[in-house]
């Protein structure tokens, strides 16, 4: 309110009093005077926020226009329109909002009277009136009634810029505006009905439409970039990114030019709009335009100044989440905790800030604390999380009691990473009683929330391996839905979430048969929704193929992929879209093989491979595990030359990419394809580089970590093939050290671990000792080889019976002892050997002869 107003208030009030004074006095009523105080008074207390007793005013105002009505007819109606369009202003402002349309919708009756009598007059004002009511539904979220008005609104302003030529001239500008701003509030609306293409195509006619208007450049920049707003979030609406990105950037640019001019009045729209495209940069997987554009972001917010400290607070929090997604913790570090004590020193001043945004900023630092492995202060963030988002649910658990079990997942991974897990589960139950108790005392709309915090729990729960703990909160979550007397979609949704999160617990402690039934009810409730999520349908289907696929009945498991593979190619093309497709394909290749339909998994595989590589910025982590899987198809169906193209793309991508493991992998892959083209000195040489860096890996690791089991096994494979490749070559110095480091390993306790069958390692310790025995002999070293190719004689005849093929491999090995001790001059013993090999080799040829 400005100084002169505040003069004028108790002026109002006081000519106010003096007239319903005089009608104390039994004095005419003054009616003019009396509505001329009641509507100042009405409208300057409505915009110095004092709406109640605005409110007040209007509504005596709108009473005594009625009582003028009868008066004053000639004037009555117009004025009781008025009236009543103020009071709908008041009653929105106190988001009375269904008081403020009744309010409307007569003041719009009351024009249509007027148009017998006044014409275009009349007309201007009731599509005035009805573009105020359109806004009003739409804030009231009766979005299809405001599209309704709102066209009826745009029809009429059309029509009268096509009356007659003076009047048309002397008012075709504002009724321009009027119908870009009718354009404005459809675009709006329509996108928030989905109807995406209806709302770009008003966007574009508000642009248009603004595009003819004479008005200074700072406002027809102003209500253009609002244009191009709604223009871009129909066109994100649509998937059309590239043109989504253009219109952003449009608005970004006109959003500019208003900061140039009015710093103060606009800076805060223009980092609004670069806070958006920052978020849809996110969306869109680049990473590098969000965090220059946030950087941007945060600079205005403090240019801005202190008032705009918790817009401030959220964008540096938002840059700290950038930053972490590019790898850049020490900044992404600083940035969260400014963020941080930002928020607490704006709370010590009694500064209201988006409590849900502090909380995401709480979590966020204990987020980066743990990437960054400062396990003990990320334990300290974490619990000042949890402590803070247990404070906001006891105010309001239904917006926050998720947050409690989110929180408390942050907690949990920290004291997991400092090997405190009994304090994981104590801290479990203590947030699981929590919530139950809430539950317990909860009416039903709150069930929901608490059914999503108890997903969370679980899902925090299993991230620490905590399977039989994860699925006791999941169960809960489970029980808490099923107690809703008449779930709707989002129970129905929620509840088959949780399905998925107890079915991968099952899987995890063996039960499949109980995963499976989890994974049915929860395609069945997806089933059963008016309009399920695609991408979510499409990811449960696939749960649902590996629960069939891991019973062994994958043409069960096949038709649900294939199911998720329809959902899927429906979908318009995007990054998220082709991943998921990748997966169900990969998916399908897996039951397809297993029904041994070869042709049909390398043409799934060649299909996951062609959409991974379609992604607007292509995953090499997915995409050469898949080249790979290709490479064996192909193999199989034996097409080798496109086996050798495969995993050449492999191999050129895993070098770009920098991982050693998966590089070690693409080499092996390298390697057996050279080997098929008896290419061995260069298979030889690819194992030796791929040798060299899983030992750089192993050093790195930790022996007793199950994770490095997995080194453990491709060295072994490494050591095997290139000992062979390597005595082939005649290289059998190089040979030797190599297939002894092999027979060790076969004996390390370790190797258990990935080989728990004892038969199995005697026969991969026999394959090492045949490598040794053969690197000796080549050596002339035949003293040495003797008691290697004795041990493995006794080998062969321990697993004579256990194995197929090992007659033929013991045969082999008597052959391989007799050269030895032919060497070594002991022709008796050779002799008997020979005679034993040739022996059994008579019996095995006639064991496979037909009858």
């Amino acid at each position: 309110m400005t100084p002169s107003e505040a003069l004028q208030l108790p002026f109002l009030k006081q000519q106010l009093e003096r007239l319903r004074a005089r009608e104390r006095e039994g004095r005419p009523r003054e009616h003019h005077s009396l509505a001329s105080a009641l509507v100042n008074l009405a409208l300057l207390l409505d915009a110095d926020g004092a709406h109640e007793e605005a409110r007040g005013y209007a509504e005596e105002l709108v009473a005594l226009r009625r009582e003028m009505l009868v008066r004053y007819p000639a004037e009555g109606t117009r004025a009781l329109a008025e009236s009543l369009l103020s009071l709908a202003g008041v009653y929105r402002n106190l988001e009375r909002m269904d008081d403020a349309i009744a309010a409307l919708r007569e003041s719009a009756e009351l024009h249509r009277e007027r148009i017998r009598v006044d014409g275009s007059s009349a007309t201007v004002a009731l599509a005035d009136v009805e573009l105020r009511l359109a806004d009003t539904l739409g804030d009231a979220g009766r979005h299809e009634e405001a599209v309704a008005v709102i066209d009826a609104c745009i029809d009429r302003w059309t029509a009268l810029r096509e009356e007659d030529d003076d009047f048309r001239q002397r008012f075709d500008s504002l009724r321009a505006a009027r119908l870009a701003e009718a354009h404005y509030i459809k675009s709006y609306y329509l996108d928030e009905l989905e109807r995406y293409e209806e709302a770009a195509a008003a966007a574009r006619r508000e642009i248009e439409l603004r595009g003819e208007l004479s008005l200074p450049e700072g406002a027809l920049a102003y209500d253009l970039a609002a244009a191009y707003n709604n223009l871009s979030n129909a066109l994100k609406g649509l998937g059309r990114d590239a043109e989504e990105l253009a219109a952003r950037r449009e608005a970004i640019a006109l959003r500019r030019r208003c900061a140039e001019q009015d710093f103060a009045g606009h800076g805060d729209t223009l980092a609004e709009e670069l806070e958006r495209l920052a978020e849809r940069a996110r969306a869109w997987g680049d990473r590098g335009v969000a965090l220059t554009t946030q950087r941007e972001a945060v600079a205005l917010w403090r240019k801005l100044g202190e008032e705009r400290e918790p817009e401030l607070a959220s964008a540096i929090d938002d840059l700290a989440g950038d930053l972490l997604a590019r790898g850049e913790l020490d900044e992404a570090l600083s940035a969260a905790r400014e963020a941080v004590e930002l928020y607490d020193r704006l709370e010590e001043e009694g500064v209201e800030s988006d409590l849900s945004f502090e909380l995401v900023a709480r979590g966020r630092l204990a987020k980066i604390l743990l990437a960054a492995e400062r396990y003990e202060a990320a334990l300290a963030a974490a619990e000042d999380a949890l402590a803070r988002a247990q404070q906001l649910a006891s105010a309001a658990p239904a917006e926050f009691s998720k947050n409690v079990a989110f929180e408390a997942c942050r907690v949990f991974e920290a004291l997991y990473f400092l090997d405190r897990e009994p304090e994981v589960i104590t801290r479990a139950d203590e947030v699981e009683s929590a919530l139950q108790r809430v539950a317990a005392s909860s009416p039903e709309e709150l069930r929901v929330p608490l059914a999503v915090a108890l997903e969370y729990l679980s899902e925090g729960l299993r991230a620490c391996d905590l399977h039989e703990r994860a699925l006791v909160s999941a169960d809960a979550g489970v029980r808490l839905l099923r107690s809703i007397s008449e779930p709707d979609d989002e129970a129905r949704a929620r509840l088959s979430r949780l399905q998925r999160e107890r079915g991968i617990s099952l899987t995890e402690l063996g039960r499949d048969e109980d995963s499976l039934a989890a994974s049915v009810e929860a395609v069945e409730l997806l089933r059963s929704l008016s309009s399920p999520e695609p991408l979510v349908f499409a990811e449960t289907l696939r749960d649902l193929r590996h629960d069939l696929a891991a019973l062994g009945r994958h043409e069960e498991a096949l038709a649900a992929v294939n199911e998720s593979i329809e959902v899927l190619q429906a979908l318009p093309e995007d990054d998220e879209v082709l991943t998921d497709l990748a997966e169900s394909l990969l998916g399908a290749r897996f039951s397809l093989r297993a029904l041994e339909r070869h042709e049909d998994a390398a043409a799934a595989t060649e299909g996951a491979a062609a959409a991974y590589r379609r992604v607007s910025v292509v995953d090499d982590e997915l995409l050469v595990p898949t080249l790979l899987k290709l490479r064996s198809d192909l193999n199989a169906l034996g097409r080798g030359e496109e086996a050798m193209a495969a995993v050449s793309e492999a191999l050129q991508r895993g070098r770009q990419l920098g991982d050693p493991l998966l590089l070690v992998k693409v080499g092996d892959a390298v390697a057996e394809e050279l080997s098929e083209r008896d290419m061995v000195e260069e298979a030889a040489t690819a194992r030796r580089e791929g040798l060299a860096m899983l030992r750089q890996l192993e050093s790195a690791g930790d022996e007793e970590d199950e994770d490095d089991d997995e080194l453990l096994e491709l060295r072994i494979n490494h050591l095997h093939e290139l000992s062979y490749d390597l005595v082939q070559l005649g290289h059998h110095d190089e040979a030797l050290p190599l297939a002894r480091e092999l027979a060790e390993l076969y004996r390390d306790a370790r190797y258990a671990r990935i080989e728990p069958d004892p038969t199995q390692r005697r026969a991969d310790l026999a394959a090492a000792l045949e490598n040794a025995c053969d690197a000796l002999r080549g050596l002339e070293r035949f003293d040495e080889a003797l008691p290697l190719a004795e041990r493995l004689i006794e080998h062969r005849r321990a697993l004579v019976n256990s194995l197929e093929d090992e007659r033929g491999n013991l045969i082999d090995d008597l052959e391989r002892l007799a050269v030895i001790l032919m060497a070594l001059g002991r022709k008796g013993e050779t002799e008997g050997l020979l005679a034993e090999a040739s022996a059994l080799r008579e019996r095995l040829v006639g064991a496979s002869e037909p009858e």
